[in-house]
């Protein structure tokens, strides 16, 4: 209530309360625009206010509530045209600091449209034929005339060769003179996405600000690679959506990708958590020798032309094992029933903190280690390994809270264990005596949840929990 309070009393112009200097300067300027509405586009200006934080949002009916007076408030002053109030949270902040960064603009000539009409949350949309060629070196190209993977970023998957079955087709087609003549009805098209689309039926371009291409990757991979053999009569259709709204823009990616032989499972990859999880393994390899880096591939293939080594690659399916197995203490599941792990819904929330998910996979990773050494014994352990590793090398079963900023501190110690070479085998060792203090399970009792629980048992007896 103090920050509706403070913006309030901003917003008046003789200030009930005192201003620092910060905030004189900018109310003078508020007021000085007010005085010049004449001026200004619609007669009033707009405002957008936020309530900004590096923590996670928590949606409740009374934070709503404030929110909407806040609005009614600055409504009432009659000071502005469209008044929007609302939370800034670390997602968002973190998405408006990637636009800071952003520049992808083109100028994109076409020669047909259709235009659709607008619709909610999508103030324009327009369907185009547009010549091959042009579409390569305006939409494809960056200034050295290679490919801009940055505007793959929504898709689903990454490119995943000329050598799978859809993409030799369409290669074939490009090979072939009379299909290159009809490719705008053989091929699906591209859909892509865009805050900022300025269309010119005039001159027939169009120009596209921070676009995403989100359905037709393989597509364009493929046309960029055979640029050499397309002519002139090659035409493709490119749907074309001006929209900033997240949740249409989900259900946009989804409903474009429904058609295409794409497992539903992958969708978790384009989840603004998972992000940010992505985001915080890139941080963390920034912070730690070349040993101990470990990659989350987000989308399929998205690292297949690094040089990343393949055994520190994690993709998806990998890194929610290893989260099931360690944080929600499931690896009965991780072994075999990983089905059952996608259809929880307890992977990636909003209030998950992303170190979790981070050191899962950074564990997993010097967990193969040790037992590609022979190290470690058991390999088809290694989910319950991970299970225990937390308690090991912590010490502690308390703080393990998925949402909670304690649990960092349980990370921290982790690593210290993972990234030092005396300590991990120590810690090997734990895990083997703990083990081997069982009747070493089948394979049908690793799939058990006793055989979890009685691990717990153990592990907690030999740590005087």
């Amino acid at each position: 209530m103090t920050f509706a309070r403070d913006l309030l009393n901003f917003l008046t112009q003789d200030n009930f309360y005192p201003q620092g200097t910060f905030n004189q300067i900018r109310h003078e300027i508020l007021f000085q625009i007010l005085k010049n509405v004449k001026n200004i586009r619609n007669g009033l200006p707009d405002i957008a206010v936020y309530f900004a934080t590096s923590g996670i949002y928590q949606k409740s009916d009374e934070h709503e509530a404030i929110f909407k007076q806040i609005k009614y408030e600055i409504e009432q002053k009659t000071f502005f045209h469209q008044v929007k109030a609302e939370p800034l949270d670390r997602a968002k902040l973190i998405s408006l600091y990637d636009d800071t960064n952003k520049d992808i603009q083109a100028k994109l000539k076409f020669q047909e449209f259709f235009a659709i009409p607008s619709m909610p949350n999508i103030p324009q949309s327009y369907l185009a034929l547009v010549n091959a060629k042009d579409f390569i070196d305006s939409i494809l190209f960056d200034e050295d005339k290679n490919i801009k993977n940055n505007i793959f970023e929504e898709n689903i998957r990454a490119y995943l060769g000329e050598e799978v079955y859809v993409n030799s087709n369409i290669k074939k087609s490009l090979e072939e003179e009379k299909s290159q003549k009809i490719f705008s009805v053989l091929n699906n098209g591209i859909t892509i996405i865009s805050p900022d689309l300025a269309f010119s039926p005039s001159d027939k371009t169009i120009d596209l600000t921070n676009y995403q291409i989100i359905n037709g990757c393989q597509t364009s991979n493929v046309l960029f690679e055979n640029r050499d053999i397309i002519n002139d009569d090659t035409k493709i259709i490119v749907k074309f959506i001006s929209t900033t709204h997240e949740e249409t823009i989900t259900k946009i990616i989804s409903s474009t990708n429904n058609q295409s032989n794409i497992d539903n499972n992958a969708f978790l990859g384009l989840k603004e958590k998972t992000r940010m999880v992505q985001r915080y393994f890139e941080t963390m390899n920034n912070t730690v020798g070349d040993e101990n880096r470990v990659y989350f591939e987000r989308r399929q293939n998205e690292y297949s032309q690094s040089d990343y080594q393949k055994s520190r690659i994690f993709d998806l399916r990998t890194v929610v094992q290893a989260y099931n197995a360690m944080i929600l203490e499931e690896p009965f599941n991780s072994s075999r029933y990983v089905k059952k792990i996608f259809e929880s819904n307890e992977l990636f929330k909003d209030d998950d903190e992303e170190s979790l998910y981070y050191i899962c996979s950074l564990a997993l990773y010097k967990i193969h280690v040790a037992i590609n050494s022979k190290k470690l014994k058991y390999s088809n352990l290694k989910w319950h390994v991970l299970f225990i590793m937390k308690y090991v090398a912590t010490k502690s079963n308390k703080n393990w809270t998925r949402n909670s900023k304690k649990s960092n501190q349980n990370v921290k110690k982790i690593i210290e264990t993972l990234t030092d070479k005396e300590k991990f085998e120590n810690a090997l060792n734990e895990y083997l005596a703990i083990i081997e203090s069982l009747p070493i399970p089948t394979s049908d009792e690793i799939k058990r949840q006793k055989y979890t629980a009685d691990l717990r048992s153990k592990t907690f007896e030999y740590l005087n929990f």
